[in-house]
């Protein structure tokens, strides 16, 4: 028997995040061509609007912000593209939040012009990590960083994913060279899903579209199979 009360997101056979209903089983395809089913407590993206940037929640930085003008990672036409407006300093996108203990910071990523992307998460330090956008490595981790991955969803798409303490603003940047502050003027980097959870991991996408949405624990148990299991000796699968 299977529960979950409220809808979750999957990556199906397509290699494509989809959402699935209350109380269906989530078989995830993210590791193999083989499903495994998916279970994750509850976590909540903070995040009011993952998808969206255009909206004024979201500063922009020196960059200006065309909605739906990609493929995102879910096969629709909704992820953003983000523009360098002057030739100066860099450009992107910035979140001021409320945040205490440990908060990971994840949001999807594909190259247009710029070979990277920089996220920041403002403390007592900048604690920054710069992503490789073009071959999808992990490039400069500055001080205070407790962990920094990035993850391959096909088609030039990356999730890129910063885990900190005590963060009360993060700031997501396009850049032309690692550990650079510079992008050039008209220069563009696509962006979907932002997700700020708390907690020193990543989970699956939670997208919201106004509000933080929380996404309920799942419970798996089995039913009728105890008669097969030997709790003495032990049984293979």
């Amino acid at each position: 028997t299977f529960g979950r009360t409220g809808t979750a997101t999957r990556i199906n056979k397509d290699k494509l995040i989809e959402s699935v209903g209350s109380n269906i089983p989530r078989l995830d395809y993210t590791d193999s061509g083989c499903p495994s089913l998916l279970l994750e407590g509850q976590r909540t993206n903070v995040i009011n609007y993952s998808e969206d940037y255009s909206q004024s929640y979201w500063a922009k930085s020196r960059a200006s912000v065309t909605n739906n003008s990609l493929i995102s990672p879910d096969g629709t036409l909704n992820a953003s593209k983000f523009t360098q407006i002057t030739s100066t300093a860099w450009g992107g996108i910035v979140l001021t939040i409320s945040s205490s203990g440990t908060s990971t910071l994840s949001i999807f990523a594909k190259k247009i012009d710029n070979n990277y992307i920089a996220i920041i998460g403002h403390n007592s330090n900048d604690t920054k990590v710069y992503f490789n956008l073009d071959n999808g490595t992990i490039g400069t981790i500055g001080a205070d960083v407790t962990s920094a991955d990035i993850q391959d969803y096909g088609n030039g798409w990356f999730r890129c994913i910063l885990t900190a303490s005590v963060i009360n603003r993060f700031t997501v940047l396009h850049a032309t060279s690692d550990n650079g502050n510079t992008a050039n003027l008209n220069t563009e980097t696509s962006l979907w899903g932002a997700m700020l959870e708390q907690g020193s991991y990543p989970t699956s996408y939670i997208p919201t579209t106004g509000t933080s949405v929380t996404r309920i624990v799942e419970s798996a148990n089995n039913t009728g199979v105890s008669a097969y299991i030997n709790d003495s000796e032990g049984v293979f699968y």
